[in-house]
This record gives structure tokens, sequence and C-alpha cells, in this order.
């Protein structure tokens, strides 16, 4: 599907916004910044928001369900990112999450979130690998742990991150 297929359909008593590549927003204290699509990709998960979001100092990059094209175009358009909290394209999908965007993206919690009864493998063993690979990060998955919760507090500037799960 693409972008112009997807605005025909319409939500009773629900204001849209479209967003494009460039905006900025907040909701209350949480800054939110739409990083891509440029324009339309002709493809339904390459034209995923990727979001770059902070509040405070606790900095998350949302990346939809974009794939590795998509990724690959990004990583020219932005320069380094350094975010405390990665969420995984695509549901880890062996299709995304590639070797190439996880060097470009400083992090230091990734985030698989899949159905209890993900029937696709999500995230895939490559994906894993991939990210086992990397020093210091920590890997979530919502298969293994329901539902992921962050909480952080600043002391001395610094953010400290901790978490809850619920199965």
């Amino acid at each position: 599907e693409s972008i112009k297929e997807i605005k025909k359909y319409k939500l009773k008593k629900t204001k849209i916004h479209y967003l494009k590549k460039g905006d900025e927003f907040y909701l209350k204290d949480t800054y939110f910044k739409v990083l891509w699509p440029s324009c339309d990709q002709g493809d339904v998960n390459n034209n995923s928001l990727v979001i770059f979001s902070k509040i405070k100092n606790l900095s998350i990059l949302f990346t939809g369900d974009i794939e590795k094209e998509a990724e690959y175009k990004l990583i020219k358009e932005i320069n380094k990112l350094n975010v405390d909290i990665l969420k995984l394209a695509h549901h880890g999908s062996k299709t995304s999450t590639t070797s190439l965007f996880l060097n470009h993206i400083k992090f230091k919690y990734a985030v698989a979130m899949n159905g209890y009864k993900n029937t696709f493998g999500f995230p895939h063993q490559v994906v894993i690998d991939r990210i086992n690979n990397i020093d210091n990060v920590y890997l979530f998955n919502t298969i293994d742990y329901g539902t992921i919760t962050f909480y952080f507090k600043i002391f001395n500037n610094k953010t400290r991150i901790r978490f809850s799960v619920s199965n």
C-alpha cells in the first residue's frame, strides 16, 4: 500500500494528522521529531514513521516497520544517533535491523515488540545475534517479558533507567 491508498480510510470522530520528515511536536513534556519518510516509498512497511523522541534526557528511536532499503536511505539522511532505547524495526524481522543500521545508531537497550502468539518467529535469530554482538546493549523481547515498562530518573544530569515487566 502507498500513502495515497492509506489516506482513503477515514475514522469517524478522529482527527488525523499527517506527519512527514522534519515535523516536530510536543505531547506534554515529550518531544517528537519525524525522521522518516522523506517521500512516499511505495511500500507500506517503508512508509512507516521513524520518530526520535526525548523525555527530559531519555531518548528513544521508534523505527516502525521499515526494512533494510529504508534503513540504508535513512542512514544517508541522518547523522549518527545516540539514543537510550531503540525499538527494533519490523518486530526484529531479518529484513530489517541490519548491521549497517545498528552501527549507525548507538543505543543501550533494544526492544523487540511481538505478540504472545507470534507465528512469524520474530525476532529472527540473525537479528538477535546482531544485537548480542554489540557490547553493553541489552535486548528485551515482549515474547519473553510481556509488557515492558521503562522508568527513569535523573541524578546529577545522568539518566538512570530501570524497567519492569508483566508476563
